[in-house]
């Protein structure tokens, strides 16, 4: 059977600025120059350095590692909001993707307002919009507040309408990055309860970042340890946990 999610030998480089501009013109100038020079690998961050990774339909996949090991870049990699310098991406079906709380939400829209945008941007018609709106407010549990604009949210309630959308419309493969550390719990209740829902039926592929242990066992069958934008270990949750801690310093053993 095919993955569903196939990342093959993928490098991602973002250029190093060394130059300070002289004002917002010539800043915008030489950043957009150096993208279109290629800038040399010297002068480069490297976010991502020769990723594999093969996704199978209904898996429940964690990705780990330290801040600035490349885990949200991957997932955008992943969802086509990055384009890798090398290596190619291959997805099949649907993406929903919760990566940054309310991202593509609009700050004067209400709540209703951005469920229908939302739903629009992830390829839904308009009456398929209005058929999920129920779902989703049913979900988020913001019944009361959906006719205010999204500035007065606070952040656990956009993350409750984030979710909300990105889950109730049954995606093939959904992206979740720290997500789920937001809210109350029993918000955080609902959502793993949701996962688990969805990847029940074998459908749904799953792929999240999360730094919550508790989390990771509950949900994910397999785990993916990133290091410097490199795959060290990959495989049982327990395993790739240990590994984990001992890059972190977390847990000594001897001989390392």
């Amino acid at each position: 059977m095919s993955p569903v999610i196939e990342v093959e030998d993928v490098h991602l480089a973002f250029p190093v600025v060394r130059y300070r501009a002289r004002g917002i013109k010539e800043a915008v100038v030489t950043y957009y120059d150096s993208w279109r020079r290629k800038i040399r690998e010297d002068n480069s961050f490297w976010a991502l350095r020769g990723v594999n990774m093969a996704v199978q339909r209904g898996e429940v996949l964690g990705l780990v590692g330290r801040n600035g090991s490349g885990k949200s870049t991957l997932l955008r990699v992943v969802s086509g909001i990055y384009e890798p310098d090398r290596g190619t991406v291959h997805t099949d079906g649907r993406i929903s993707s919760l990566l940054e709380l309310g991202a593509g939400f609009r700050e004067e829209l209400t709540g209703h307002e951005n469920v229908r945008l939302a739903t629009a941007i992830m390829g839904y018609s308009a009456i398929e919009g209005v058929e999920l709106t129920p779902r989703i407010i049913e979900f988020s549990g913001l019944e009361q507040f959906m006719d205010q604009p999204l500035k007065t949210y606070s952040s656990g309630m956009r993350a409750r309408l984030g979710f909300a959308v990105a889950s109730v419309v049954e995606p093939d493969i959904l992206l979740i990055d720290e997500a789920l550390a937001v809210g109350d719990a029993q918000f955080r209740e609902r959502s793993m309860a949701r996962i688990e829902e969805m990847v029940s039926s074998d459908q749904t592929t799953v792929v999240i970042v999360s730094h919550s242990v508790q989390e990771l066992k509950r949900l994910c069958s397999r785990l993916l340890l990133l290091d410097r934008g490199q795959v060290i270990t990959d495989g049982d949750p327990e395993a790739v946990l240990v590994e984990y801690d001992i890059i972190t310093g977390s847990r000594k053993t001897v001989g390392r």
